[in-house]
C-alpha cells in the first residue's frame, strides 16, 4: 500500500501490485532506470523489458515516481 503525504492535495492510500511495490522500493535516487529494471529481471524473469518500462511510464504519470536533480533538495 502506498500512502501519501499529509498534504493539501493528497490522494487517498494506493493499493499496489508486488512488482510496483518492488520498483518503488527500488527508486530510491540512487539506481536508474535501467539499474532497476535489471534488479527486477534477476528476481523475477515473467515480465519483459518493454513491460517494465512502460510500467515506469505509467508510474511516473502517475505520480509515484519523479526526477530531480541530485542537489535539488525539495
Amino acid at each position: 500500500m502506498v500512502v501519501f503525504a499529509d498534504v493539501a492535495d493528497s490522494r487517498d492510500p494506493l493499493l499496489v501490485d508486488h512488482m510496483t511495490a518492488r520498483i518503488l522500493e527500488l527508486s530510491e535516487g540512487g539506481r536508474t532506470v535501467r539499474d532497476i529494471i535489471e534488479q527486477v529481471r534477476k528476481e523475477d524473469r515473467s515480465s519483459t523489458v518493454d513491460d517494465e518500462v512502460a510500467w515506469f511510464e505509467t508510474l511516473f504519470i502517475g505520480g509515484l515516481i519523479y526526477l530531480r536533480h541530485p542537489e535539488v533538495v525539495p
